[in-house]
């Protein structure tokens, strides 16, 4: 504020002042950070020693928080890198450097995940298209509760699942959409259920006059509902699954257990994954 009345041009007497506090983010830009790195020899054991520059990986140009900064705003964010460009300054190669160097550290714990993944009571598996570059390809993802693994393929052949799942018998269950390339996976199989009830409700419509036909979707479009809807809810605080125990899908309404659609090899419908 200046010293004028904005309204007739008089002089502004102060009258006294009060604090006010603003919160505002100010994205920081890249800075070269030099560090003289002594080398010194040891007079005693003739022992050479050379500093290293802190907070940055071996034969890296971008130390850590710009590194960490970059793959936050591009993985987590989903930032294209196009943009983390403009908005850090580092040039587009270089990012990709960036990532890949990381992609190279961080692979040995894909091994680690892979087995939480496998050993988890309730997994997820999905695939859809992704295009790199004009490329086909397809992105794969691996889920539980608490993990994601994403892989990117040029396929969709059941080898990208195997080379998750392996060979052996797995517990629990692996929820899917039906795509055939999981079909010799070694878990019981449970459907989707979101992609059971269209069927379902399609089923209704494309046989509108078939009485077995709307019989079996009045009765199972209910149940995929309220099944969908549990996944919502507190099953534990509400005492349905007491002490955490895993609750069976043997009440199915009165519909036939057998039916393929519903559960491959006799799997239990397992709720939530403890």
């Amino acid at each position: 504020m200046g010293d004028v009345c904005p309204d007739c041009g008089g002089p502004l007497v102060e009258k006294g002042a009060r604090n006010r506090t603003v919160i505002e983010a100010f994205l920081a830009r890249p800075e070269k950070l030099l560090y003289r790195l002594h080398h010194k020899i040891c007079k005693n054991c003739r022992k050479k020693w050379r500093a290293k520059a802190p907070s940055v990986l071996p034969k890296s140009l971008y130390g850590n928080e710009i590194t960490a900064q970059i793959a936050v705003m591009h993985y987590i964010h989903g930032i294209p890198m196009g943009r983390v460009t403009e908005m850090t300054g580092v040039p587009l190669g270089s990012l990709i450097d960036v990532f890949h160097r990381l992609a190279r550290y961080l692979a040995p714990a894909m091994a680690t995940l892979k087995e939480a993944y496998r050993r988890s009571c309730v997994k997820h598996a999905d695939e859809t298209g992704w295009r790199n570059d004009g490329q086909n390809g397809y992105a794969w993802l691996f889920c539980t509760t608490s993990l994601s693994i994403f892989l990117f393929k040029n396929t969709r052949a059941a080898s990208v699942p195997k080379s998750v799942f392996g060979q052996e018998p797995l517990p629990g269950v692996l929820v899917v959409d039906r795509y055939n390339a999981y079909n010799k996976a070694p878990v019981a199989l449970q459907y989707c259920y979101a992609h059971l009830l269209r069927d379902a409700e399609k089923l209704e419509k494309d046989c509108p006059d078939d009485g077995e036909v709307l019989r079996f979707s009045g009765a199972l479009i209910p149940l995929l509902a309220k099944a969908m809807h549990l996944g919502s809810q507190d099953l534990l605080r509400r005492g349905v699954l007491p002490g955490g125990s895993r609750a069976q899908g043997k009440d199915h309404g009165g519909l036939p257990q057998s039916r393929p659609s519903l559960c491959r090899q006799g799997s239990p419908g397992y709720l939530h994954d403890p």
